[in-house]
């Protein structure tokens, strides 16, 4: 099971969302996995994914304070993310996060992808891996049915978020929405993207810093920045609600 399920967004948009994760279970896949982590880690990283959650102390090491302030001042140093890719720094930091978990055997890890083609290549050398971990997708059904029949798997079991009921009209926007619920733990406030809309609108920051600053609450590292642009993008051009949501 996954929280990441819980995204919302139009078949559109969700069809930039592609999260893969590796696990393991105690008693039966755990012990002697570390090896079979590191290489599934370096199939994700061939296929040049968006984001990476990698384990949690490195997440919490990456956090800084006072991120709005950074975008004010303009005192942020240090980019992650350039038009919503990751940049070449942070791919070389990602690595150099699996050279050191390797040694200490802290590697969780997960990866984001904007590109169906990338994402269904990275499944496609993963089943050809044949690693022995528990591998499991949040994208749509029809995508990673897609994707799993190309790489010669039948994929056995589907689990769907039923939505959100009761007092409904209470919930914020569906363009915040579909923001915050890129972090499945919702640290990525309501208020947090209200706030980066504003910014935006009044061009105090740019599209891409601001997907950037959404991402950054996202400690487990799920948060997809290449969808946030685009989103910041429709929103401040007013094409937002012409889409079919």
């Amino acid at each position: 099971m996954t929280n990441t399920m819980h995204r919302q967004g139009s078949v559109q948009s969700l069809r930039q969302d592609y999260i893969v994760f590796a696990t393991t279970a105690a008693g039966f896949n755990r012990k002697g996995s570390g090896e079979a982590v590191k290489k599934f880690i370096e199939i994700m990283l061939r296929h040049r994914p968006v984001n990476m959650g990698l384990s949690k102390h490195v997440a919490d090491a990456e956090r800084k304070p006072n991120f709005i302030w950074e975008a004010i001042r303009n005192r942020f140093r240090g980019r992650k993310f350039q038009d919503g890719q990751p940049t070449e720094q942070t791919r070389r930091n990602w690595e150099e996060v699996l050279r050191r978990g390797s040694a200490n055997r802290q590697l969780r890890t997960h990866a984001v992808f904007d590109s169906f083609d990338n994402f269904a290549a990275a499944i496609r050398d993963v089943k050809k891996a044949d690693l022995g971990l528990c591998v499991d997708v949040n994208a749509l059904h029809e995508d990673t049915d897609r994707a799993a029949r190309a790489a010669g798997i039948v994929r056995h079991t589907i689990e769907h978020s039923l939505g959100v009921y009761g007092r409904v009209d209470r919930l914020p926007a569906a363009d915040i929405l579909e923001l915050s619920t890129m972090c499945g733990h919702g640290m990525v406030s309501f208020n947090l993207v209200r706030k980066m809309f504003y910014l935006v609108s009044m061009n105090h920051i740019s599209i891409d810093r601001a997907a950037e600053l959404l991402a950054k609450p996202c400690a487990c590292g799920v948060f997809n920045p290449a969808r946030a642009a685009r989103i910041l993008s429709e929103v401040r051009n007013g094409t937002y609600w012409v889409q079919a949501r």
